[in-house]
């Protein structure tokens, strides 16, 4: 394969799968906010701008805005021509990777692809209201959940498969351990009290990625932070865990690989390794041991180094974004 189609294949994944993330985030701080019957919670500062932290564009943020507040986030990461990760970007983005792809996709790919596309630009971004931007997201969240359910059902398990999955899984396994490094940082910060922040927190981010049910069929408890943050990094079961991300990502490159190590791809595959082992055998325990945040920084690092080996292994055109 041509390493400008693996390219496209690989960041037309990752586009998709920030896109969704970006909306079900955004979604779901705007159900909390609108919930919420205790107003104080409502003006912690903390509570649209970790969304700009968790998207890494905090300065580009402030460069064009004066406050973080919900319509400015909500432009920002949405609709912003200026922000190269807002979900417009990112659908304009995967559908140009698609258009120079179309022959190795199905044309329902394509076609879907095409639609949501159209559907991001024609919709009135100038004109949305609290009420009722809610839809957009779901939208979002629906067009990428189709763009699954089209590539699972329809594409050959071949080398445009794997660099999807490749694509898809990375930038998961990323942006979960961005997720749970940037709460854990808000509770530390947020001035309410513990109880309030436990529950109504870490239920937000369960309910971001669709975990929520999963995690009470789990543990059966309250929810609890330590429990939140091991179901989402160690879950070798739950599809948006860290750990489920990664054993993905290392069947993709035994697919490509065909089990093989060579000299090109032996620094991934010890990248891959490494990573690996410490999902595998780790613990929370370790994790809370050895500092949360760090930790969960050097798994963010991780991923970035896999990102950019992925990118030299296989003579990608675009390094990683940190």
């Amino acid at each position: 394969m041509l390493s400008r189609a693996a390219d496209s294949l690989f960041w037309m994944a990752r586009n998709i799968e920030r896109a969704e993330t970006s909306a079900r985030l955004i979604d779901i701080n705007l159900v909390s906010m609108l919930e919420n019957f205790d107003p104080d919670i409502d003006t912690d500062p903390y509570r649209w701008e970790s969304l700009i932290s968790i998207s890494g564009n905090k300065e580009q943020f402030y460069e064009l805005y004066e406050q973080c507040d919900t319509r400015s986030v909500i432009n920002f990461l949405a609709f912003s021509i200026e922000n190269p990760d807002s979900i417009l970007n990112n659908i304009v983005v995967s559908r140009e990777n698609a258009r120079t792809i179309r022959g190795m996709i199905p044309q329902e790919l394509w076609e879907l692809i095409n639609s949501f596309y159209l559907k991001i630009k024609e919709y009135p971004s100038d004109q949305w209201e609290i009420e009722n931007i809610g839809y957009f997201f779901q939208m979002v969240k629906d067009q990428s959940i189709q763009f699954q359910g089209i590539v699972n059902a329809m594409m050959s398990r071949g080398e445009a498969y794997t660099f999807l999955k490749m694509g898809k899984y990375l930038e998961r396994a990323g942006k979960i351990a961005r997720i749970l490094d940037e709460n854990i940082h808000h509770s530390i910060e947020s001035r309410f009290a513990k109880e309030v922040i436990e529950h109504h927190q870490w239920s937000s981010v369960l309910h971001s990625v669709s975990g929520y049910e999963a995690y009470l069929e789990m543990y059966r408890s309250a929810i609890e932070p330590d429990q939140v943050m091991e179901f989402l990094t160690f879950n070798k079961n739950y599809p948006r865990s860290i750990l489920f991300s990664v054993e993905r990502l290392i069947e993709a490159f035994d697919e490509m690989e065909q089990d093989k190590v060579q000299h090109y791809n032996r620094d991934l595959f010890i990248a891959l390794g490494k990573l690996h082992s410490e999902l595998k055998f780790g613990t929370i325990r370790e994790v809370l041991n050895e500092g949360v945040n760090s930790w969960y920084h050097n798994i963010q690092d991780n991923c970035y180094q896999i990102g950019n080996l992925i990118s030299r292994t296989y003579y990608l055109g675009e390094l990683d974004v940190k």
